[in-house]
């Protein structure tokens, strides 16, 4: 599967999983990109470079992935940071029911493309949904990045550390913590 194809899949996957701004569904888009990151064979080699980090006395029990790739020798670090939750889908009209399912709002824009603003329903590589821009396809992005380097570490010449926050569509509690 090309590179494209990829990160259009776990876009995809991503935007699946509802995770509205103050909601314990935060927690699972979190689970998720935890898991995948997980499988990632530097992770297994480096389980303590793959951490959650609670959000202190927060409600809904909430947390940030922290996914460092290090090579010893190397002092510099980049840091990327990305939030994984979204704004809530009342917004979606009678379209909220699907607002997490870029297949089956796909379809329906197809079916009401001469009634709307939306030219793009039959464009493949457009992930429609909740988050799909804000920020699930940045989420995707990174986490294949890391797979990327990690598996190409003769050619790191800097040390990359991602984090994965939740809460940044209200409070941004996630990126201040």
């Amino acid at each position: 599967m090309d590179k494209q194809s990829e990160l259009i899949r776990l876009t995809t996957r991503l935007v699946n999983i509802p995770s509205v701004v103050g909601t314990y569904q935060e927690n699972d888009v979190a689970g998720f990109i935890f898991k995948w990151l997980k499988q990632v064979p530097y992770y297994q080699q480096h389980p303590d470079h793959l951490i959650k980090v609670k959000i202190k006395d927060d409600p809904f029990q909430r947390y940030n992935i922290m996914a460092l790739i290090k090579k010893e020798t190397i002092k510099e670090t980049i840091f990327g940071i990305g939030h994984f939750d979204t704004v809530a889908i009342d917004d979606y009209g009678f379209l909220k029911d699907i607002a997490n399912d870029p297949d089956k709002l796909k379809v329906k824009m197809q079916q009401h493309a001469s009634t709307t603003i939306c030219n793009d329903a039959e464009n493949d590589d457009i992930v429609f949904g909740r988050g799909s821009l804000d920020m699930k396809s940045g989420i995707a992005i990174w986490m294949q990045l890391i797979k990327d380097i990690s598996e190409n570490l003769d050619h790191v010449k800097t040390n990359l550390l991602v984090g994965f926050v939740c809460d940044e569509e209200g409070t941004s509690t996630g990126m201040r913590h």
